[in-house]
């Protein structure tokens, strides 16, 4: 089988850049990775998470975006730049993926959404539960119609994080709802679908952001109920 050849843009602290990287780094069968690169200063930004490129070439973005043998590109900048980078690399007709959530402008994901549907270019976001085995088998549950119809759903995702982190959820509009409640509103978006209206109920519990997300989702049939902190 023919090797996809492939390159990072950026790493994070506190998402999952070092995890993607070693995980193409051990599939060797599927990918040849050409190199990474670190824009925004990241290798002085987050110099403890450097040890996963040892070995591997550190590239430009040009250099990346630039060379016709990279296929395809994994976008695991901070948050706040991922559609940024994503933009640049559907520019160049790359396959992305790009580490959750879209963006914080619709607007901004829309455009970049469109590019990636003229290229015909495959775009993956990491949207981590959709793979999971026990939710694959809930979900075929649902549209096979075992489980009757759904008229509610409780969705929860709670976690120990340091003081740090939740002073960095502060960049963000949302807190803890934009960095964890995106895995449970794509669940939820699969199976009710897009709801007549939202209720945020985030509170900031600690001083320093919004570190307590929830929401209601209200449906014609019934509500959704989404917690995370």
């Amino acid at each position: 089988m023919r090797k996809i050849k492939i390159a990072q843009i950026g790493t994070s602290r506190y998402s999952h850049g070092s995890a993607i990287f070693q995980c193409i780094k051990d599939l060797p069968d599927i990918f040849e990775v050409v190199g990474y690169c670190l824009p925004d200063n990241e290798r002085n930004v987050f110099p403890d998470v450097m040890r996963v490129f040892d070995g591997y070439k550190e590239l430009t973005l040009e250099e990346i975006l630039n060379n016709p043998e990279i296929e395809a590109v994994t976008i695991e900048t901070e948050e706040c730049y991922l559609t940024k980078y994503a933009f640049l690399a559907a520019k160049h007709n790359k396959h992305i993926h790009m580490e959750k959530p879209g963006s914080q402008n619709l607007v901004d994901f829309e455009n970049l959404i469109n590019i990636v549907k003229g290229n015909k270019t495959i775009f993956h976001t990491g949207y981590m539960y959709r793979y999971n085995p026990y939710i694959m088998k809930l979900m075929e549950r649902i549209k096979s119609g075992e489980l009757g119809d759904i008229i509610s759903v409780e969705a929860q995702m709670n976690c120990y994080h340091q003081q740090g982190t939740r002073q960095w959820l502060s960049k963000y509009k949302g807190g803890m709802m934009f960095f964890l409640g995106c895995h449970l509103i794509d669940l939820i978006l699969s199976i009710q679908g897009e709801p007549d209206n939202i209720i945020p109920l985030n509170k900031n519990s600690s001083g320093l952001s919004e570190d307590f997300g929830m929401a209601v989702f209200e449906y014609k049939n019934g509500v959704v109920y989404i917690l995370n902190k």
